[in-house]
């Protein structure tokens, strides 16, 4: 997902994440396309890929990928 660079975005992302029962096994954080955003992957377990999906994307800029596997 491509996320605003703002204080605290990543714990509103997590809480989601957290809200809707889901567990984060992994998390990366990269730079973004400029300074202003960060791309940042999760593999999420708990919780179905549609309601995170919902969840997630008024938060982000752009959601990028989502699986479920």
């Amino acid at each position: 997902m491509l996320s605003p660079e703002l204080k605290g975005q990543l714990a509103a992302l997590t809480g989601a994440v957290t809200e809707l029962g889901g567990n984060i096994i992994s998390l990366g954080t990269f730079w973004g396309k400029d300074a202003s955003n960060a791309v940042i992957t999760m593999k999420v377990t708990g919780v179905s890929k549609d309601a995170l999906v919902e969840r997630i994307k008024p938060l982000v800029l752009e959601l990028i990928d989502a699986r479920e596997v």
